[in-house]
């Protein structure tokens, strides 16, 4: 490489790309970068319906537990979709909308990357 000040620019699939600026090449001496390269996080979706002795319900709620900022909230149909949730095992917390005295209800699914799976609950 000709001497100069680059921006070296480290990535390989299933990881998320590192940018290192200000390397510095001068011309005879080898440089040596140690760079950790952080696995990418793989997301699939979580979707289901909430009902209420049969009917389903609007304006309830599912949360990721552990991950609050994911939450879906049923629509007129019953029906949530949380995208983006993290691989593995995830903890799911369903709560009916106010006034409803009905306890939250909790189950676990297995979210897959690029995958999508489906929790229903009935209330």
């Amino acid at each position: 490489m000709p001497a100069g000040t680059y921006t070296l620019v480290a990535n390989k699939t299933g990881y998320i790309t590192q940018n290192v600026p200000g390397v510095v090449i001068v011309t005879g001496t080898p440089v040596i970068l140690n760079i950790n390269l952080t696995p990418a996080l793989a997301t699939g979706t979580v979707s289901g319906t909430i009902t209420l002795t049969g009917m389903v319900v609007m304006g309830a709620s599912v949360s990721i537990q552990g991950f609050p900022a994911l939450t879906g909230i049923t629509g007129p149909a019953g029906n949530y979709t949380i995208p983006n949730v993290p691989a593995g095992l995830r903890g799911l917390l369903a709560q009916l909308p106010p006034p409803s005295a009905s306890l939250p209800q909790t189950q676990s699914v297995t979210v897959t990357g690029g995958g999508s799976v489906t929790a229903n609950f009935s209330f």
